[in-house]
């Protein structure tokens, strides 16, 4: 897995890629990616409460307003919610029911 450090588009899913994304390709395609300096292999850091044991659905005081769109993502995941990739966080809230 990568992480997106430049936005493109995929020339073989035609899928569209944005900064922070992570791109899960073939090992060949994450390594030309890399080289062209689309993505970063290693360690994906999403946010810095990830140090921290609590998870999305403890974090909050009930008011998903207050959380970041990737701490939505992960409460989605968390919840069985599938979230487009490009949901806005109005999205996210409405898909969560908030």
């Amino acid at each position: 897995m990568a992480e997106v450090i430049a936005p493109f588009r995929d020339r073989e899913t035609w899928a569209a890629y944005d900064v922070g994304d992570s791109y899960d390709g073939t090992p060949g395609r994450i390594s030309e990616l890399s080289m062209l300096g689309l993505v970063r292999v290693g360690l994906i850091a999403h946010d810095a409460r990830e140090s921290d044991s609590e998870t999305p659905s403890e974090a909050h005081s009930g008011n998903l307003d207050d959380l970041t769109v990737p701490q939505l993502r992960e409460l989605a995941d968390e919840r069985g919610v599938a979230a487009p990739r490009r949901a806005t966080k109005p999205q996210l809230l409405a898909l969560l029911g908030a």
